[in-house]
């Protein structure tokens, strides 16, 4: 499991880190969101008896939204040093990962979670949630704050 985030976590950092070309945090960002990862599995999982009286929709998004948190935290401590309104990515992340988790919502309740889903479907999660989020960096690069030229 630890693998998963911590493989899915410079997936992600990689994937974003390919539209920061501007900004010279590339190497923060990538252990930021790898960090952010492993530490959001483990705040997930060891807040999962709370999180296991709601129905599993709502369980999807609370897990979600509880590793969004995470890694949002950490790639803003990067963030917040080179662009105005980095609270934004926190809260676009936090959001981003709650709806990839109601993606999978159908194992939610499972109590083999990970063998529940094919690997291929957590690693598109990670693809699609770092897509989602581009959006969020390309807005807040607007407003970055020291900008070397390529």
């Amino acid at each position: 499991m630890l693998a998963v985030a911590v493989v899915g976590g410079i997936l992600s950092g990689i994937a974003q880190w390919m539209i920061l070309p501007r900004l010279k945090m590339k190497g923060l960002w990538i252990l930021a969101s790898a960090i952010g990862s492993v530490l959001g599995v483990f705040v997930t999982l060891g807040s999962i008896n709370i999180f296991y009286q709601f129905p599993e929709s709502v369980l999807a998004l609370m897990m979600g939204a509880t590793m969004g948190a995470m890694i949002g935290l950490g790639q803003w401590l990067v963030l917040r040093q080179w662009v105005r309104g980095a609270y934004l990515w926190a809260v676009a992340v936090i959001i981003n990962w709650a709806l990839i988790w109601i993606n999978i919502a159908d194992c939610a309740g499972s109590t083999d979670f990970w063998g529940c889903i094919p690997i291929w479907r957590v690693y598109g999660g990670y693809l699609i949630m770092s897509a989602g989020t581009g959006a969020a960096i390309a807005f807040l690069l607007t407003r970055a704050i020291h900008v070397t030229r390529l």
